[in-house]
């Protein structure tokens, strides 16, 4: 049997872009709810509802994955409860259904039916996802394999991580009015940054959607109409290395490549 892989995954990033479209999700969150849910519960399965059809959306393929672990909604604006109860009910009605079963390395897959195949609801992001993440160390089983470590909540780190998502906002601010383009009017202008020793002084990076693209599809990116590059950080370590240890040292004009460094 062929393993089937999911182009993309079921966040919470949504919320409706306009009065129509919240209006017309309202009417499908007591369809399916049958107007059971209290206030509050209704206005989180909305936005539970705009992210499987945002994920609809943007997929290729159709093959939806749905992490429903509790590290995956703390700064969500709707818990596990609510993103479980919506997939069984989704499920139950037949509007989901499962195409792969999720075991031992493999996640599981579904596929939504024509009813969660909305063009005509229009979506935008919210920006309740967090800026930054801390995850617990990655743990090695004996096997030697890996697994990323879980989300850990905010408050943990506070107020240090105040400072780290101020200049995550500061970066994405920039990025908004000066974005990377790409082919066909392709824009990236926000990314994250990520903590992966449970600790905010050592193993965090910055992640960004662009990064997922081809390297020579980077390299034909734009920022305000002038191209890009890419610096080997790993590379540059011997030269950063001498640079803080403020000791001068007379290099070769020519590259270990035999390059003129000097033309």
């Amino acid at each position: 049997m062929t393993e089937l892989s999911a182009d993309k995954f079921i966040t919470p990033k949504f919320k409706p872009a306009n009065d129509s479209s919240r209006l017309a999700l309202e009417l499908m969150v007591d369809q399916l709810f049958e107007s059971t849910l209290r206030t509050t519960s209704r206005g989180k399965a909305i936005f539970a509802l705009c992210d499987v059809i945002g994920a609809v959306k943007h997929s290729e393929k159709g093959h939806l994955a749905w992490q429903l672990t509790e590290d995956k909604f703390y700064d969500a604006p709707y818990g596990r409860a609510i993103a479980e109860k919506l997939r069984n009910k989704l499920l139950e009605i037949g509007w989901l259904k499962i195409v792969q079963r999720g075991r031992r390395g493999l996640c599981q897959v579904y596929r939504v039916t024509d009813e969660l195949d909305h063009s005509s609801i229009e979506l935008e992001k919210h920006g309740m996802s967090s800026l930054v993440d801390v995850r617990a160390p990655t743990k090695v089983s004996a096997s030697g394999n890996k697994r990323k470590g879980k989300r850990l909540r905010h408050s943990l780190f506070e107020p240090q991580i105040s400072d780290e998502i101020a200049k995550i906002q500061l970066i994405n601010e920039m990025m908004a009015q000066h974005p990377l383009q790409g082919a066909e009017a392709k824009v990236w202008s926000s990314c994250y940054r990520s903590f992966n020793e449970g600790r905010l002084d050592k193993g965090g990076r910055i992640y960004g959607k662009w990064q997922l693209v081809k390297p020579e599809v980077r390299l034909a990116m734009t920022i305000d109409g002038e191209p890009v590059a890419e610096i080997d950080i790993k590379g540059s370590f011997l030269y950063l290395g001498n640079h803080l240890s403020k000791i001068p040292i007379k290099l070769s004009p020519v590259s270990a490549y035999g390059t003129d460094l000097r033309l």
